[in-house]
């Protein structure tokens, strides 16, 4: 059985129309067939080939020039490879990009990551629901794999919960975030019944954060709420700083807050963050977050077996999801910015998480000592922020 969310099949690469090409910044390797082709094409862009790639740990790698660029890209942004040789001599790296795939099994599932521009353009401009699709039966019968059919059941209610117009997005990431944890652990033990019984109480989950809702103050909603942002883009702003990473200036603040103390800072941010949505369509806005959460939900739960539950739901889809809101509007000297150029800043963060350990061994690290947080914390910024117009 093959398993894809419906804009997989849908995707096509606009070449020299990115602003943020996939062809820069990271190492690009080569499978083997395609090194082999590149060592004996026997013609002056065979010579070219060779000369601009190099052997690392036995792996063939392109070998980007100055400017951290594809030396194969031409000056329109395109694939010299794939112009001069056919699309099927470019890499398996190059050719599959951003699609990923997961082997459970017998079943294939796979995904596209959000480290791509025409991927959001997808999410922006395409007006159907993101859901899931599937070749083949996906029933207990058939499946005849326990954790690939309840790990599906799972991911297609959440996806269909975080875009329900229904249920506020902030309450539905706390929902399907928590439910998240719990399914992790029972698929470890697998304890499969209980995967199901965590389903079907999907809606009561759903109706105790809504009672917290009512429960909280809006001061103490506003003050948890930007707490966790202050901590959350503090630390990842310093952290970025002290990388040597392409493309990074798309995320930071200007050098002038990071001296600011913590109570400047955070009124920084609420200013600009204030700001940038006053000149936003609110429903078109919450439109594109709902589903950038429900496909970064996707994409990532489908890793659920091979990774620890902290990483999958804390670590990369609270954070990802509460930076994705709020880096556009602080950072580049708090500017407003269209929707347009919302993409490369969304896509450099994306590729930070998939591609570079600075979230893993050094954000994640700093944001557990210093704050401790767990889904209750996130929810609570999360309902502040989506479900309910900001307040200074």
């Amino acid at each position: 059985m093959i398993i894809y969310p419906n804009l997989y099949k849908k995707f096509e690469c606009i070449g020299g129309a990115c602003k943020n090409t996939c062809c820069a910044g990271w190492s690009i390797p080569l499978d083997s067939d395609t090194a082999l082709f590149y060592q004996n094409l026997d013609t002056s862009f065979g010579t070219f080939l060779r000369e601009n790639t190099y052997e690392e740990k036995g792996m063939t790698q392109i070998r980007l020039n100055e400017d951290g660029l594809c030396p194969f890209l031409n000056h329109n942004g395109l694939c010299q490879v794939y112009q001069k040789c056919g699309p099927e001599h470019m890499s398996n790296t190059c050719r599959d990009f951003p699609r990923r795939s997961f082997i459970m099994g017998e079943h294939i599932l796979r995904g596209l990551s959000l480290s791509c521009e025409a991927v959001l353009q997808l999410l922006q401009n395409d007006p159907a629901p993101v859901q899931l699709c599937f070749e083949g039966f996906c029933d207990r019968k058939h499946t005849g794999d326990m954790a690939v059919y309840e790990i599906t059941q799972y991911i297609a209610w959440g996806m269909k919960l975080l875009q329900d117009p229904t249920v506020p997005l902030g309450t539905a990431l706390g929902t399907a975030l928590y439910m998240g944890m719990e399914t992790k652990t029972h698929l470890k033990d697998q304890d499969y019944l209980n995967i199901e019984d965590i389903q079907q109480r999907g809606d009561s989950f759903r109706k105790e954060f809504e009672l917290a809702k009512k429960n909280i103050t809006s001061d103490e909603l506003a003050d948890s709420a930007w707490q966790l942002i202050l901590q959350v883009t503090d630390i990842f702003c310093e952290m970025l700083i002290r990388c040597d990473l392409p493309q990074k200036q798309l995320l930071l603040w200007p050098e002038e807050i990071a001296i600011l103390s913590d109570s400047e800072k955070l009124q920084y941010i609420k200013n600009t963050y204030l700001e940038y949505h006053s000149h936003q369509d609110t429903k078109q806005h919450l439109f594109f977050m709902r589903r950038l959460a429900a496909l970064f939900f996707c994409s990532h739960s489908m890793g659920i077996t091979i990774q620890e539950s902290e990483q999958l739901f804390l670590q990369d889809i609270c954070n990802f999801i509460l930076l994705a809101e709020i880096l556009p509007a602080v950072c580049s000297g708090g500017k407003i910015t269209s929707g347009n150029t919302f993409y490369p800043g969304t896509v450099t963060l994306s590729r930070f998480f998939d591609q570079t350990q600075l979230i893993t061994q050094y954000v994640w690290p700093m944001i557990k000592q210093l704050i401790s947080p767990d889904i209750i914390t996130y929810t609570t910024a999360f309902i502040y922020l989506f479900d309910k117009p900001a307040a200074p």
